[in-house]
């Protein structure tokens, strides 16, 4: 890998950032993962909440994986991906994001129906 000076600089400035966020995306994977996996073996976990904070989980889960090729870009020094590859990478990422988005909305007007209306 032959780096230019100021591709140098922008590694050595951008490198703890990057590892910090894998490690953060690390966590996320296994208490997305969590939440999944309780939500499927528990019958407690089966209202409709629990299955859409579950949908939301699976959601950021996928949106978190594209953030793995570009730690491993910035971690191995390849700056710039052609575009069609980019797209390959962040589409799934970005429906994922916008789907999540709607869940939050969902979740939020599901509570705010069992506060306003309790049943039973």
């Amino acid at each position: 890998m032959n780096l230019t000076a100021e591709q140098g600089e922008i590694l050595s400035t951008i490198m703890p950032g990057v590892i910090l966020m894998l490690i953060i995306s690390m966590f996320g994977f296994f208490g997305n993962f969590t939440i999944v996996i309780a939500t499927i073996n528990s019958k407690k976990l089966k209202s409709k909440c629990n299955v859409l904070i579950a949908m939301l989980a699976v959601s950021d889960f996928i949106t978190q994986l594209a953030h793995l090729p570009y730690g491993y870009f910035a971690l191995t020094g390849t700056l710039v991906q052609r575009l069609d590859f980019c797209h390959i990478i962040m589409t799934p990422s970005l429906i994922s994001m916008n789907f999540g988005t709607s869940l939050i909305w969902m979740i939020g007007l599901d509570r705010l129906l069992s506060v306003m209306y309790p049943a039973g």
